[in-house]
C-alpha cells in the first residue's frame, strides 16, 4: 500500500464509475504519532478531490473547533 499510497485510480461499479483513493487507515495516527503530517495530507488528497468532482469552492479553515459546532441545537432536542 506504501507505493501506491496518494495515487487515485477510476474504477466501474455496478452503479456506475468511482474513485479509488489509496490512502492510510485513519487509525494509524493513534498508533504511530509521527504520521500526523501524512494525515493531514491524505485528508487533503480527499478534500481536493471532493472539490474537483463537485465543483465546490475551497472552505476557510476554522479558527476554532468550536466554530465547527453547528449554532442550530435543534437536531439534538
Amino acid at each position: 500500500i506504501s507505493r501506491a499510497h496518494g495515487r487515485t485510480f477510476n474504477a466501474k461499479s455496478t452503479y456506475g464509475p468511482i474513485k479509488i483513493v489509496v490512502l492510510y487507515h485513519p487509525a494509524v495516527g493513534v498508533y504511530n504519532s509521527n504520521t500526523k503530517k501524512t494525515m493531514k495530507e491524505d485528508f487533503a488528497i480527499l478534500g481536493e478531490l471532493y472539490r474537483r468532482e463537485y465543483k465546490t469552492p475551497d472552505l476557510e479553515e476554522p479558527k476554532s473547533i468550536l466554530d465547527r459546532v453547528p449554532n442550530d441545537r435543534s437536531l439534538f432536542s
